[in-house]
């Protein structure tokens, strides 16, 4: 979503080679399931725990919104965030936390493409 190509490929190489080392860390030492917690959401078992995890996981999620000067769809996501980590807290529900938080980004864009850009056209 960054206009800027430059700040783009930095950004995507900032987040890409932590997340594959990650990914093949856990391929290497960690059973990769999901199961089904007792509230019905997935838990995604190779999921991150800490807050580190989730900040790294956030400011990629936002910089662009902020940077697009998107502000609507940071004000409509982060309460949402905020409910699903508390949910996620409780009984490791990280999987759908993820689903939900980007879904809810792409929510904002549908409701952007299909009403309000029609009406002020």
């Amino acid at each position: 979503m960054l206009e800027n190509i430059n700040l783009r490929n930095t950004m995507i190489l900032i987040y890409s080679i932590p997340s594959f080392v990650y990914f093949f860390y856990n391929i290497i030492n960690k059973n990769i399931d999901t199961i089904l917690s007792k509230t019905g959401h997935l838990k995604w078992n190779w999921i991150p725990t800490n807050i580190l995890g989730y900040l790294f996981y956030l400011f990629f999620l936002y910089f662009s919104l902020f940077i697009n000067r998107k502000y609507i769809g940071i004000i409509l996501s982060l309460p949402l965030f905020a409910i699903f980590y508390y949910y996620y807290y409780t009984d490791g529900t990280a999987g759908s936390l993820w689903c939900w938080s980007v879904n809810i980004i792409m929510l904002y864009y549908l409701i952007k493409l299909l009403i309000y850009l029609p009406l002020i056209l």
